[in-house]
């Protein structure tokens, strides 16, 4: 009981301290937590490109585009290209409030060799996601059990690898020309056309459907070497990153820590004079640095998730700062339970004076 009493008023004591080292570790864990949510997003895609590389997918990008709304026959054409060459689109279906849903079009590589090919009414998502979320998207969309589909993410080249947790791809039996498109869905649509193991003839056919008065299309082969080294090459650079920033983080928090409890330290070595002994000094320690920095770190991750979101990392940031601060209580007592008070003390008063 002593311990919490003495540790609540090393806590007190350093108040003002303690609110700015609050304030280093929040700003530090949310740049830590954003750098390894970015690394984490583009190793997936990295991964997930390396993946399709099999099905030499190509998408396509617009030259001299004016942005103006696509004429009604690039649609249609739009239309033929998904039903005549292996391709798929998507857009973001906002007509349902709080489902995150994408219409799907056309095949997905993946379904190529599957019962499921050139089949509609399906419903795709996580296996990971919620059963209730499942059912309430299976009952309005009015789709079969048989024709729910799980995969964990699809790489839409534009868009990066979504992650179908939570979210779903709804594969209709509406052709798009049947489709009461708006600009937005339809330059969506367009901007995730993505087609895959095509000849170069269908894919200068597929450019020239695309093309109109106010856009010329070209295509961009997810198989170039050049493309793919430069992802790997920015994610080792932001991997690098990520070290650096944890490094700088670490040191910040164990200086911020350390010239705390230097004030403190002839406390602790006149109370150790006075009968505390190296247990009780421990746990003295053991509990200032678990309200002063532990507790800090995990409201900082918690608060950092909810802007950021939650993700894969979640365990590995709970753990690092379990075994930072486990390092941080291991140095700290290790100073503080040297046998040599005497010459401490000496040498603390010929520092302060």
């Amino acid at each position: 009981m002593i311990n919490i009493k003495l540790a609540t008023r090393d806590y007190l004591d350093n108040l003002s301290g303690l609110i700015i080292l609050f304030l280093q570790i929040f700003v530090s864990i949310f740049c830590v937590t954003l750098v390894l949510n970015q690394y984490q997003s583009d190793r997936k895609n990295y991964s997930a490109i390396k993946d399709a590389q099999a099905y030499n997918i190509v998408t396509f990008n617009s030259l001299n585009s004016s942005g103006s709304t696509h004429a009604s026959n690039v649609t249609s054409n739009l239309n033929t290209i998904i039903r005549s060459y292996p391709s798929f689109t998507l857009y973001t279906d906002e007509t349902i409030p709080g489902l995150n849903t994408y219409r799907l079009f056309g095949n997905l590589p993946q379904l190529v060799s599957t019962q499921f090919i050139n089949q509609d009414n399906l419903l795709i998502t996580s296996a990971h996601t919620n059963r209730l979320i499942i059912n309430e998207a299976k009952s309005k969309h009015r789709i079969k059990d048989e024709n729910i589909i799980f995969m964990d993410s699809i790489l839409v080249p534009k868009k990066g690898s979504i992650d179908l947790k939570n979210t779903f791809l709804l594969k209709s039996n509406a052709h798009l020309e049947t489709e009461i498109l708006d600009s937005r869905i339809t330059e969506e649509l367009i901007h995730n056309l993505t087609v895959y193991n095509c000849s170069n003839e269908q894919i200068s056919e597929i450019s020239t459907l695309l093309s109109d008065e106010y856009s010329r299309f070209y295509p961009n082969f997810l198989n170039d070497d050049e493309f793919v080294l430069l992802m790997n090459t920015n994610n080792r650079l932001l991997l690098n990153f990520f070290i650096i920033v944890s490094i700088f983080v670490c040191i910040n928090i164990f200086i911020s820590l350390r010239n705390i409890l230097n004030k403190k330290k002839r406390e602790y070595y006149i109370n150790r004079m006075f009968g505390l002994t190296k247990k009780d000094t421990s746990a003295r320690l053991l509990v200032f640095i678990f309200f002063s920095c532990f507790i800090p770190c995990l409201i900082s991750i918690y608060i950092s998730t909810l802007f950021l979101g939650l993700n894969d990392s979640l365990f590995i940031e709970i753990l690092t700062v379990s075994v930072l601060n486990i390092v941080l209580f291991l140095i700290f007592r290790n100073d503080l339970l040297k046998d040599d008070i005497s010459s401490e003390m000496r040498s603390d008063y010929d520092k302060s004076y």
